[in-house]
C-alpha cells in the first residue's frame, strides 16, 4: 500500500491551488486521493483512538485515513496556517492566523499523535478496530507566514524555542520538548497544550515552495514529515 503525498502538494502548486482554509485543503486533498486511489477507501475526521482520562472520553480525530480492504491504512494530519492577504484573482480573502508558537505546537501535537497509530499502545488507548495494520503516515503544514519556515533572531529564552519547525531545525527523539517557561492552558483536541511532546524517531524540517506566484516570490511554502 503506497501513495505519493509530495507529487499531490507539487501538482496542486503547480495548478496556482489555494484554499480559503483548512477544512477545503483537506477536503481537495481527500479528493485528490481517491481520484488517483480508487482501489482505496480515503475518509475523513476518522475516529483513530480515544482513552479515559478522570472517567471521561477522550476521542482522536484523524484528518484524512487511506485503507484499503483488509484495513491497512495511512493517516494524513493537515495544517493550512495564513496571514492576512488577499488573492482576488482567486476570490480568497485570508484572515490572519497568528499565535505561530501554538501553531508549531500544534503541527507537532499532529505528529505525536501519527506516532501513537504507529505504536499502538493498547494500555494507554483503545483504537478503531477497523484501522487494523498501521503502514505510515504524514503530518503537512502549507503556509504563507514566513515566521514558520524562517530563523527568527528572537532571545533565546523565547517560549516556544523547544517547539521550532524553521527550515533545517530537527527533532531528536527521546528528548521531552516543553514550553521554555511556564505558560497557561490551552487546548488543543481538548488536551492541554502544557504538556511534554517525546518522539520516537529524528525528524528534519525541510520546507519546500508551494507558491501561487513563481514569476516573483513564493508566497506559500509547505513541510511534509513521514512517520
Amino acid at each position: 500500500m503506497e501513495i505519493n503525498i509530495e507529487s499531490i502538494l507539487n501538482k496542486f502548486g503547480n495548478e496556482n491551488k489555494i484554499f480559503q482554509s483548512e477544512a477545503q485543503f483537506q477536503f481537495e486533498l481527500a479528493y485528490e486521493l481517491q481520484k488517483l486511489y480508487p482501489s482505496y477507501k480515503v475518509s475523513v475526521e476518522v475516529l483513530s483512538a480515544s482513552k479515559k482520562i478522570n472517567n471521561k472520553t477522550q476521542r482522536y480525530y484523524t484528518d484524512i485515513v487511506v485503507s484499503d480492504k483488509e484495513g491497512n491504512y495511512i493517516v494524513i494530519e493537515l495544517k493550512y496556517k495564513t496571514i492576512a492577504k488577499d488573492y482576488p484573482e482567486f476570490g480568497i480573502k485570508h484572515l490572519n492566523h497568528g499565535a505561530t508558537d501554538l501553531g508549531r505546537f500544534d503541527f507537532l501535537w499532529d505528529l505525536h499523535r501519527i506516532e501513537m497509530l504507529k505504536i499502538r499502545d493498547d494500555t494507554l488507548f483503545e483504537f478503531n478496530r477497523n484501522l487494523k495494520k498501521f503502514i505510515n503516515g504524514y503530518a503537512i503544514m502549507l503556509t504563507n507566514e514566513k515566521l514558520y519556515w524562517q530563523k527568527e533572531k528572537t532571545k533565546t529564552e523565547a517560549l516556544y524555542k523547544n517547539f521550532c519547525i524553521s527550515d533545517n531545525d530537527f527533532i531528536e527523539k527521546g528528548i521531552p520538548l516543553k514550553w521554555y517557561k511556564k505558560r497557561n492552558q490551552f487546548s488543543v483536541d481538548n488536551t492541554p497544550r502544557n504538556i511534554e511532546l517525546v518522539f520516537n524517531n529524528n525528524y528534519k524540517f525541510n520546507w519546500k515552495n508551494y507558491s501561487y506566484n513563481k514569476d516573483s516570490s513564493h508566497d506559500f511554502r509547505y513541510v511534509l514529515l513521514e512517520v
